[in-house]
């Protein structure tokens, strides 16, 4: 029987909804926190095993027996959902002065394994950083196909955008991609740790039939292990 697991993350997104305040007049985006108020979680899922098959053999017979298994991986969480942009004037008690109401947003949502961090100091992760943290520092490190660098790759490509003060141009760093057509990059922080990107394209296809925003896979450091991610957004 396969076995029911379920990954606690502070963002293991199936819908986010997200607030943002407009004091001034910038036009420039900003990374801030999703706070847990803006978080909908979805319950984790798994694939579950079915019933062995079976064949019968009889004396003095020779059978080809071809087999074709899965194997779920135990190194990285899919995350995915729709990101809903409420534009408001507030004060600093979370009184509302005045709301806009819902537009959809683009930008990208961020996941980190720190609470803060310095974002200016962001550079890109090319492949070689990808192995670095794979091998030195247990980031999907699985001993098959499913590793940290056989996943997060510069050759994906992804495209064009902004990761706060950091340009970044068509497939300079490490990245994933769906069949949605979603993508989802590794940049590396000013501490020397991943920082995943979801490129946020509205209503594409995701994975399942569902309409979603963005979809993103994150490693855990051991297999089965358990990885506590912060959520941020930068969002226009």
């Amino acid at each position: 029987m396969g076995k029911k697991r379920f990954i606690l993350f502070i963002l293991s997104v199936f819908a986010v909804c997200l607030s943002a305040l407009y004091f001034t007049s910038e036009a420039n985006a900003a990374i801030e926190n999703v706070t847990a108020g803006g978080i909908v979680e979805g319950t984790a899922e798994t694939l579950a095993m079915g019933a062995a098959g079976s064949i019968y053999v009889e004396g003095g017979n020779i059978t080809e027996f071809n087999l074709s298994q899965k194997r779920q991986t135990d190194w990285w969480q899919g995350v995915w959902g729709s990101v809903d942009l409420n534009v408001t004037l507030e004060d600093a008690s979370g009184d509302v002065f005045y709301n806009w109401g819902l537009t959809a947003a683009t930008g990208e949502i961020y996941f980190y394994n720190e609470s803060n961090t310095d974002w200016t100091g962001m550079i890109l992760a090319t492949s070689a950083k990808v192995a670095d943290w794979q091998e030195n520092s247990a980031w999907g490190n699985s001993a098959s196909i499913d590793n940290f660098t056989s996943t997060y790759t510069q050759s994906n490509n992804h495209p064009a955008f902004n990761a706060g003060t950091l340009t970044l141009a068509a497939g300079d760093t490490a990245a994933v991609n769906f069949e949605s057509s979603h993508n989802c990059t590794v940049l590396n922080s000013s501490n020397d740790y991943p920082v995943f990107a979801a490129l946020i394209t509205q209503d594409l296809t995701a994975y399942n039939g569902e309409t979603a925003d963005f979809e993103c896979l994150l490693p855990v450091k051991a297999s089965e292990g358990i990885v506590q991610y912060y959520a941020y957004a930068e969002l226009t």
